[in-house]
This record gives structure tokens, C-alpha cells and sequence, in this order.
């Protein structure tokens, strides 16, 4: 009986180690299941992230370039209206600029010794 016994025990380890053993197989092809899954992930949201971002640069392009193009017609404008100034206007706005820039005339010494 005692062999009997003993038998019995051997087979039920033995069993114990087969399914410990298939366990840890279906636990590693569920790790790895997982493992893809998850980089597939990362993946995904790092081509959503790179193109989101290549959609901003493309979008503040765009705006640079249409400011830009603004910025020139006005000083195409700035330039034509200026070319169009008579000396005469030309030299009574360069007269009242220089009053504000140059020292001189009634009040240059706002101290109030002359």
C-alpha cells in the first residue's frame, strides 16, 4: 500500500509539473501578446503625434508665408507712397522729425538754464 501510495504521489507531481509547465507557456504567449499590443500602440500614437506635428508646421507655414506677403504689399505701398512725396512736403516732414530728434531750437534746455 505504501508503494501504492507513493505512486500516487509521483503521478500527482508529476502532473502538478505538467500543468505548472503549460501555464508558464500560456502565461509567456500572453505576455507576448501583450508586449506587441503594446508597441503597436506606441507606434500608433507616435505616427498620430509626428503627423499632428507636421500639420502644426505645415499650418504656422502657411501663416508665416500670408503674413509675410502682407508685410511686403504694405511696404511696397510704404515705398510707393513714399516716391510719390514732393520735395516740398518731403523736406517739411523731414524738419518736423528732426526738431524732436536734434537739440536746438526755443526749448533744448528743458533744465531751464539757456
Amino acid at each position: 500500500m505504501k508503494d501504492g501510495f507513493l505512486d500516487t504521489i509521483i503521478q500527482l507531481e508529476k502532473q502538478i509539473q505538467a500543468e505548472v509547465a503549460t501555464e508558464k507557456k500560456r502565461a509567456e504567449a500572453w505576455r507576448e501578446r501583450e508586449l506587441a499590443a503594446l508597441e503597436t500602440g506606441v507606434q500608433a500614437a507616435s505616427t498620430e503625434i509626428e503627423e499632428r506635428h507636421r500639420q502644426i508646421l505645415a499650418d504656422k507655414k502657411a501663416a508665416y508665408q500670408e503674413e509675410s506677403a502682407a508685410l511686403k504689399a504694405a511696404t511696397s505701398r510704404w515705398c510707393h507712397n513714399l516716391e510719390e512725396l514732393d520735395d516740398t512736403r518731403l523736406r517739411e516732414v523731414l524738419q518736423e522729425h528732426l526738431k524732436t530728434i536734434l537739440p536746438g531750437g526755443e526749448d533744448d534746455h528743458p533744465h531751464g538754464k539757456g
